[in-house]
């Protein structure tokens, strides 16, 4: 091949290269563009029905699996019980349930929570700034060792000299809101800690379904909303005790303090137990 040839061979491949560069960039604008004007969209049409939020309503569409728990090994009670007592974990028929107590440290399994304290805990924490105070806890959490995900601070909760941080755990980036771990603080002391056992469990993703957006939900079930919404979060729920699966959900925050969950699949209101 002569080098003329060559040479005009790649200027048109070059060229394709540019076309096709264009075209992407072009479809990434046209994205944003249309993520700004469905904020602007979306927040006019609820105003309109009444409903006033702080803040922006998340854009999110992609399709969403369920999730489904397989029950903790005893291992993994194992390893926190001796991180958390300095005992010997001897798993028993229900290995969900029991009681280890050691000079002032006590660790508990009631079968649907589990529960720490330490009397002889010296360590002080900085109540009075949040941001700071919720460092603190999320290095507990990895000090301890126990959990092998991660866990996102959700809400701090203050009553005269108590105050109340709950920690949800987080599963690709999608917070898991009855997977909880919560401490409750007196003045600047930790008196217990407690939380959901799920925190153990090993997580199983089913097949994905679509997922109607937060502004439809919102729209659907906009009796249900009472005040003045300050955030609005996708995460995983599940809504009845006796159900199989936790199922992708909108949770909607008031100014009042309550929370509000839809169907993120349906647009649905959800009763929560």
């Amino acid at each position: 091949m002569d080098w003329l040839k060559a040479k005009n061979i790649i200027l048109v491949m070059l060229i394709l290269l540019n076309i096709f560069l264009l075209i992407n960039v072009m479809s990434v604008k046209d994205v944003f563009k249309f993520t700004g004007q469905y904020q602007k969209d979306a927040k006019q049409a609820l105003e309109e029905a009444g409903i006033v939020i702080e803040g922006k309503i998340p854009f999110y569409g992609r399709p969403l699996g369920r999730i489904s728990y397989i029950e903790a090994e005893p291992d993994k009670y194992k390893k926190a019980v001796e991180r958390l007592t300095g005992l010997t974990y001897e798993p028993t028929e229900d290995r969900r349930r029991g009681e280890w107590l050691n000079n002032g440290l006590s660790f508990i399994l009631d079968g649907e929570k589990f529960i720490y304290t330490n009397e002889n805990d010296t360590q002080v924490f900085s109540v009075e700034k949040e941001q700071k105070l919720c460092r603190e806890l999320s290095a507990w959490i990895k000090k301890k060792g126990i959990f092998n995900d991660s866990f996102l601070p959700d809400r701090i909760i203050r009553d005269n000299d108590t105050v109340t941080v709950e920690f949800v755990r987080k599963y690709r980036g999608f917070p898991l809101f009855d997977n909880n771990i919560v401490f409750h603080l007196s003045g600047s002391q930790l008196i217990k800690v407690e939380g959901s056992l799920k925190v153990f469990d090993t997580i199983k993703l089913s097949k994905a379904d679509g997922i109607v957006s937060a502004n439809i939900a919102l729209l659907t079930g906009k009796d249900k909303i009472k005040d003045v919404i300050t955030s609005v979060e996708i995460g995983y729920l599940q809504p009845q005790s006796e159900e199989l699966f936790d199922i992708p959900v909108w949770r909607i925050c008031l100014k009042s303090g309550e929370k509000v969950y839809f169907n993120a699949y349906t647009g649905e209101w959800l009763e929560v137990n």
